[in-house]
């Protein structure tokens, strides 16, 4: 199989580490849009500490908002490339893949399947399955700056009331608040709240859903699952942006 694969850096962090775990691949050329600068900064940095035996190479292309200087650049690029190469088609939008797919219609075409989660390569009219183990949580967290023991933390920023999980086999990331109300094991006096506590549970689910909505700047609306668990008031709910879904758990033992 050819060593060289090109892909792009997209919202979610999944698929590029897959890449980096599949083992196939002694260079990996990642593209990545301006909108994604300071992903593909992180994962760069990530990349050479934790894969340092992989070649990885990030490039700038044009804006996601010019589609034709992106076909330009493919154009340039799959021209000047001396090496054969494959194509990952499953991560970043399609207007930015889809031009070097354009360009270079011989190469190999690798996407990536969950459930379980595997790398699919189509190669000269054959598939071949690769099953990806060890992805760990820690690590997507890492491709972000980000990392969890107990609580998130990137930096000075630290999130307490926020749990990331992993699901290896559906390759799927959550972030899962959790409610002022619930927190407090206060669900069930909702609607007897004085004011002043009414204005302190309101000041900590805002923070809370900050919170995912600062989550969901690094890891993309679509590249992870965000989610708020317990009790929220009204004037809470009516603002949650729509990728945040709000969840009332059945208690075990109601």
């Amino acid at each position: 199989m050819v060593n060289t694969l090109l892909a792009v850096l997209g919202d979610s962090a999944v698929p590029s580490l897959a890449l980096l775990h599949s083992g196939q691949y002694d260079n990996l050329v990642f593209f990545y849009t301006k909108e994604n600068e300071g992903k593909a900064s992180m994962f760069s940095q990530f990349s050479k500490f934790a894969f340092p035996e992989i070649n990885v190479e990030i490039n700038e292309i044009p804006s996601i908002n010019d589609p034709a200087s992106i076909v330009e650049y493919a154009k340039k690029f799959c021209s000047e490339y001396k090496n054969d190469f494959s194509i990952f088609a499953t991560a970043g939008a399609k207007q930015t893949i889809l031009p070097f797919v354009a360009q270079a219609p011989k190469s190999t075409m690798v996407s990536l399947l969950h459930s379980p989660l595997r790398l699919i390569v189509l190669e000269n009219n054959l598939e071949k399955e690769y099953l990806l183990n060890g992805i760990e949580l820690n690590q997507i967290l890492a491709t972000r700056g980000w990392n969890f023991n107990g609580m998130l933390r990137k930096g000075n920023q630290q999130f307490d009331n926020v749990q990331p999980r992993f699901d290896a086999h559906t390759g799927r990331l959550s972030f899962i608040g959790t409610s002022w109300l619930r927190r407090a094991n206060r669900e069930d006096e909702i609607h007897s709240l004085s004011k002043k506590e009414k204005k302190e549970v309101q000041n900590e689910d805002q923070i809370l859903t900050g919170e995912l909505l600062q989550l969901s700047e690094d890891f993309g609306k679509n590249g992870a699952n965000y989610s708020i668990i317990g009790a929220l008031r009204s004037p809470n709910r009516a603002v949650l942006p729509p990728f945040i879904r709000h969840e009332m758990p059945v208690d075990e033992e109601e």
